[in-house]
């Protein structure tokens, strides 16, 4: 035990600070961290929603965008809409964060190449085709999803429409010119249903889980207890 135990502890590849901070902030740049580590090319950034002009909230936004989406929304039709969906909730050990997406949907005239990477029969020699790349379809990326398209995705401090208002528009400022040219839509979905905003998570929900079994224990005992007394009058 003393020799598998330490493995397992060490065995996600995120590595997380024991204990995890309560404070929010911290633990959005944790999150944010961890989605996106999904791309190595992927960076976050930490916006200040005062640096916003007609922005109402006055809050931080951890957002975290890639080379990839950044090409992705270059080259998104004008036509068609992107969504700001969430919250979703991700778990830190027992502390919890609550992120949105940029999400578009896919396009349906982009075709992508389905192969098996283990199978040799689909090796081809690239010095005997030297328009292989141009030939061959385009992979789909991590960031393009049967369902959608992931463009960013960011924490905000109070986890309101303006905070996030905010999030687009600081991605416009921020090299992505094509976000002021698109129809944004805010569905503020979640399948979670309703979800609490960032500043009204618990700090500590595992410790209040531990005590109220521990008083349905009691509470159950006392009850055995009374049972018993009274079975034996």
């Amino acid at each position: 035990m003393m020799y598998w135990m330490p493995k397992f502890r060490n065995a996600s590849p995120w590595i997380l600070p024991n204990p995890v901070p309560s404070d929010t902030f911290l633990l959005a740049k944790l999150a944010i961290e961890r989605i996106m580590s999904v791309d190595t090319r992927a960076k976050v950034t930490v916006y200040d929603s005062a640096d916003i002009p007609d922005a109402i909230d006055d809050t931080w936004i951890v957002s975290g965008i890639s080379e990839a989406q950044r090409g992705l929304i270059a080259t998104h039709p004008k036509e068609m809409s992107i969504y700001v969906e969430g919250g979703f909730r991700i778990w830190l050990r027992d502390q919890s964060i609550v992120y949105y997406i940029l999400r578009s949907d896919p396009d349906p005239e982009k075709e992508y190449v389905q192969e098996d990477p283990d199978d040799l029969r689909n090796l081809i020699d690239p010095f005997l085709i030297p328009d292989l790349f141009e030939l061959k379809k385009k992979e789909r990326s991590v960031h393009e999803q049967e369902d959608g398209i992931i463009l960013a995705v960011a924490a905000t401090g109070t986890s309101s429409q303006d905070s996030l208002l905010s999030w687009v528009r600081a991605l416009e400022k921020d090299g992505n010119p094509r976000l002021g040219e698109v129809p944004i839509l805010f569905t503020m979905k979640s399948p979670l249903g309703k979800t609490e905003g960032n500043g009204e998570i618990e700090s500590a929900p595992l410790s209040s889980l531990k005590q109220r079994v521990g008083g349905d224990r009691n509470r159950s005992r006392e009850e055995i207890d009374s049972n018993e007394k009274k079975t034996i009058r």
